[in-house]
């Protein structure tokens, strides 16, 4: 991963408590008085946003530092996605994916009033309930949409359009014309009058970035509405 003299990648310097002013990769540097807490807690909401977060110490005046050389070769569109940045927000969307479903499940687990004794890893056979039923994420989704109550629904409504980031992801035909970066993704649906109906999306970083960014939007809603409701059981 690049870096550049003016930026250490996710890490905090030794004496941060008292430093005073830090750089945040991505924007001009300048003073902040904030708690170092609050910080990191600004480096992981943008890392679910498929982001390197830099935290640094300024020893000089932050106004008369250039900006960051690393994040400006990330965000040239001209060169392109870099393979292994492929691979990290493909990653992304998949944790991001698998967080909304679990917290799904959890929420209609509670919900349902069904309980889970977690399985142990030697358990071949196991109850079935909300978490290890066989539903794909499209009908999870749509039971928990319809267990919401009208008020709920103003605000909690989960988007069903991740379902087509899952499927673009999972159960389509990856290509890369050129030899670099970005792919794009094939998708060939069921013959109709001896022709079959295709369509693609370029996985830019900006569609990758999106995508990743609405389905921790979704979970995010999740979590709202379960922690409204009272349930127990997710942070």
């Amino acid at each position: 991963m690049p870096s550049c003299d003016t930026c250490a990648l996710l890490k905090v310097p030794e004496d941060a408590d008292h430093a005073q002013n830090y750089r945040i990769c991505g924007w001009q540097p300048r003073a902040l008085p904030e708690p170092v807490l609050h910080l990191e807690k600004l480096a992981l909401r943008r890392m679910s946003a498929a982001r390197w977060i830099t935290l640094k110490v300024l020893r000089d005046d932050p106004s008369k530092l250039p900006p960051c050389s690393c994040w400006q070769d990330r965000e040239d569109a001209s060169v392109g996605l870099r393979p292994e940045e492929h691979l990290r927000l493909i990653g992304t969307i998949i944790l991001n994916l698998q967080a909304l479903e679990l917290t799904l499940r959890l929420f209609l687990l509670k919900a349902h009033k069904q309980f889970i004794d977690w399985p142990k890893p030697t358990d071949i056979l196991v109850l079935e309930n909300y978490v290890t039923n066989y539903l794909s994420l499209g009908q999870v989704i749509d039971d928990y949409n319809l267990a919401l109550s009208e008020a709920e629904k103003k605000k909690f409504t989960v988007d069903k359009g991740v379902v087509s980031v899952r499927d673009a992801i999972f159960f389509v035909n990856l290509a890369t014309p050129t030899e670099s970066f970005p792919a794009i993704l094939w998708k060939f649906e069921k013959m109709k009058d001896g022709k079959v109906p295709a369509s693609n999306v370029t996985l830019t970083k900006d569609w990758l970035v999106k995508a990743s960014d609405n389905i921790d939007a979704q979970r995010g809603k999740v979590l709202e509405c379960f922690k409204g409701r009272g349930y127990e059981g997710l942070r």
